[in-house]
């Protein structure tokens, strides 16, 4: 159980890095945010998140998760 919890929490990591690294390429994203802790921070507001959905379902229907997390990036990652 323990490997596969390390396994799942290193690939969501990974995919938050590969995403914001896209980005980054893209002009979507500060180049001068450091990637890892950005990921880092990502996996934290979603897990966090996650945990409050899982407490109530029904108080934290798809929109208000989504909606929730876009709320979350901007206040962590203010673009403008």
């Amino acid at each position: 159980m323990t490997r596969e919890w390390r396994e799942g929490t290193s690939n969501a990591h990974h995919l938050f890095l590969r995403l914001i690294k896209s980005a980054q390429d893209a002009g979507q994203f500060p180049e001068a945010v450091d990637c890892v802790l950005a990921a880092t921070r990502i996996q934290i507001l979603v897990n966090g998140i996650a945990s409050l959905v899982s407490q109530d379902r029904a108080g934290w229907p798809a929109e208000r998760q989504k909606q929730t997390l876009r709320d979350l990036l901007q206040s962590v990652f203010p673009l403008h």
